[in-house]
């Protein structure tokens, strides 16, 4: 019998981030919030909120014909959101990175850095990654 307490949801996870063409680790570590992290829900909440106005303003049929293109917007502002922490990311000139919620759009946002984004979103979208067995269990 499966007991209530077994399995917990975490509110974080670090994932690293790997090359798009051969699979290997490359030594950068993305800390995410999961579905169960403030930050998440909050951004989850904002977009919901956006869209029952578009609804309310434009009408349903409106709302929802632009609802695609809001879809990838919402998913790039979802992982920008969620990137609460990196470590052993460069720059260009191989310059350390700090982590910043605007450093973090900008490499989002910068379309050489699509895989990434790519990446991250798997993540969100992957609920395993935020779940664990309890110590109980």
């Amino acid at each position: 019998m499966f007991r209530l307490g077994d399995i917990e949801t975490v509110e974080q996870v670090e994932i690293e981030l790997r090359n798009p063409r051969t699979g290997a680790p490359l030594g950068v570590r993305i800390s995410l919030a999961g579905p169960a992290h403030p930050l998440h829900q909050a951004k989850v909440l904002e977009r919901s909120r956006r869209m029952m106005l578009a609804a309310a303003l434009e009408g349903k049929e409106k709302a929802m014909e632009r609802g695609l293109d809001e879809a990838q917007q919402a998913r790039v502002e979802l992982a920008i959101a969620c990137v609460i922490n990196w470590r052993g990311l460069a720059n260009g000139d191989g310059h350390e990175l700090p982590w910043s919620p605007q450093k973090a759009a900008d490499v989002l946002m910068d379309k050489r850095n699509h895989w990434i984004l790519e990446q991250i979103s798997d993540a969100l979208n992957d609920r395993d990654r935020f779940t664990k067995d309890s110590a109980n269990a």
